[in-house]
């Protein structure tokens, strides 16, 4: 975990500690769980399955509650916001976007699934 890692905290290590809680959001696992041994990481296990296995990672409930939505965009927006958290948590605090960008990316996302 990176967060104050060396001692610092930081608005980077920040948007890092966001990206990973946006995982654990929608996979609802967290960095901790069990089955994350032997250097497999919830960020590892996500980038992984992005983009063509994503919807295997996602929260079966998450998409359960969502069958009946008649919205076609939900896998468009998933993919969306789980590749926003694997960018929030690169291992590169420079290539990671600011939060300013973080929120004009998930209200693009959030229009993108209303409408």
């Amino acid at each position: 975990m990176e967060y104050g890692s060396e001692g610092r905290v930081s608005r980077k290590g920040d948007v890092y500690s966001y990206g990973i809680m946006v995982m654990e959001t929608f996979t609802r696992k967290k960095p901790t769980h069990e089955m994350f041994i032997g250097g497999l990481s919830l960020r590892q296990w996500v980038a992984s399955s992005f983009p063509d296995l994503i919807m295997e990672v996602v929260d079966a409930n998450l998409l359960a509650q969502q069958q009946n939505n008649a919205n076609g965009n939900l896998q468009t927006c998933l993919l969306s916001i789980m590749g926003l958290g694997l960018q929030c948590s690169l291992d590169s605090q420079e290539e990671r976007p600011n939060m300013k960008d973080v929120v004009v990316r998930l209200s693009k996302i959030r229009q993108q699934y209303i409408s």
